[in-house]
């Protein structure tokens, strides 16, 4: 029998508890010596959380490189994990590989027998209810933070700075971001919008999707929490009624095409490397005919992606239609047991990332994260949830009712504002990175 030894230390660990991985070497060293195993290996994580094993590369080598036969070695259980999902995802693959694992301080975590696997999951599943019950407490710390008007997470809003833990005006970035709601009011644009803050405070460059995103639909500047626990967390900058009325204005400020010439997926394509919509433009030919093309928005307007890349309507069109035939006859031969699968696949994706909040919540109420890292991490976090999110959600399967239609057929017959109604109806977003395409359908 071989043994791979594994180490792992947190920059939480070692603030707190002065662990290194030498120490837990040497005491595995020890170990191995006293029972005559071999070292094949060791493998070691610094400044990592057990949380997950996606950021632990050492342990996923560890776990690739396992023989039958061979034993994993760790000082601790929560050197080795402290996810119980992620364990036992691990575990299920040492079996299969007949590897066992050992924490060699603690005797009763060892998989090779059946009253180490029972211990081994009950340990984890008590430690994971006792962080459950810390997040729980510690969110509802936030919530009373938030009720009471104190910052307590997330980046300050410009136009405001903290005084005694609440939120105060910013004597002069406040009549900036008034300023800026005043020009959209006027104008109702969101690129003029843009062009008039860059000009006038070229130290302070907002780019479209951050006045789009997070300035102009920011809760905070008519005084609410974007939490919706506290509708009076701090001093609006505009009123509730400028801010709906600025809401309504958004979601209408949409490029309307003025000539008769119409764009099959204007809104649709979007480009991969910015994010920002491709608008259409077209070239005449000698023989007067015009050919639509598409390019990215940010390039060609605001030149704040590098991106010089467009593409023709056709090449397009005929894409999509080879793909959507070709989509729905995946879609009547995908089994539910897949679609099942894939959906339990999501739910431990979203468990295991609200995991990592709670935990980050620990780290941040203990002392360990600064301010500005807790935000960080926070937004990212959230981030991927919505993402799964809506993966999660249950798909609407629009294209079954094409899957007994001649596709191509259809579509020939189909005047320019029917082809683009036809798209709008079937298709969210096409992406587009400069050289392939990829749609995603409702």
């Amino acid at each position: 029998m071989e043994a791979l030894l594994y180490t792992r230390v947190s920059k939480e660990d070692q603030v707190k508890f002065g662990m290194s991985l030498d120490a837990q070497l040497e005491s595995l060293k020890q170990y191995c010596s006293e029972n005559n195993l071999k070292i094949r290996n060791i493998y070691s994580d610094e400044g990592i959380s057990g949380g997950s094993i996606t950021k632990r590369k050492a342990f996923q080598n560890m776990i690739e490189e396992a023989k039958p036969g061979d034993i994993i070695l760790f000082t601790k259980l929560d050197r080795f994990s402290r996810n119980l999902l992620d364990a036992n995802i691990v575990v299920k693959e040492l079996t299969k590989k007949d590897v066992s694992i050992k924490a060699i301080n603690e005797d009763d975590i060892d998989t090779s027998t059946a009253d180490g696997k029972f211990i081994f999951n009950l340990k984890l599943s008590l430690a994971q209810r006792e962080r459950e019950k810390v997040s729980e407490r510690i969110n509802d710390v936030f919530e009373y933070k938030i009720k009471q008007g104190e910052v307590c997470t997330g980046k300050v809003p410009v136009g405001y700075m903290i005084k005694d833990k609440h939120l105060v005006l910013d004597p002069v970035k406040s009549v900036w971001i008034r300023e800026m709601f005043d020009y959209f009011l006027k104008h109702q644009s969101i690129v003029g919008t843009c062009k008039w803050w860059n000009a006038k405070h070229p130290e302070q460059t907002m780019e479209y999707s951050t006045i789009k995103g997070s300035r102009l639909t920011s809760t905070f500047y008519c005084g609410k929490h974007p939490s919706g626990l506290n509708d009076h967390y701090c001093e609006p900058i505009i009123s509730e009624e400028e801010f709906e009325k600025i809401q309504k204005l958004l979601k209408k400020n949409v490029k309307i095409n003025r000539t008769n010439h119409v764009y099959l997926f204007t809104g649709l394509l979007t480009c991969s490397h910015c994010g920002r919509r491709m608008s259409g433009f077209y070239k005449k030919w000698k023989d007067i005919s015009k050919t639509n093309y598409y390019r990215c928005q940010a390039y060609c307007g605001y030149r704040t992606c590098d991106m010089c890349h467009s593409i023709s309507e056709r090449k397009v069109e005929a894409y999509l239609l080879e793909d959507m035939v070709k989509k729905c006859d995946e879609m009547l031969s995908a089994s539910l047991k897949h679609e099942n699968t894939d959906e339990v696949k999501l739910q431990n994706k979203k468990a295991n990332t609200e995991a990592k909040i709670s935990r980050l919540k620990d780290l941040y109420v203990d002392g360990v994260l600064t301010k500005e890292e807790f935000d960080t991490k926070y937004k990212q976090l959230q981030d991927e949830i919505e993402a799964i999110k809506q993966e999660i959600k249950p798909k609407s399967n629009k294209l079954l009712e094409l899957h007994d239609i001649d596709i191509k057929e259809l579509y020939s017959k189909l005047n320019p504002e029917n082809k683009r109604a036809f798209w709008r109806k079937y298709v969210d977003r096409i992406y587009f990175d400069g050289h392939d395409l990829k749609v995603v359908y409702y």
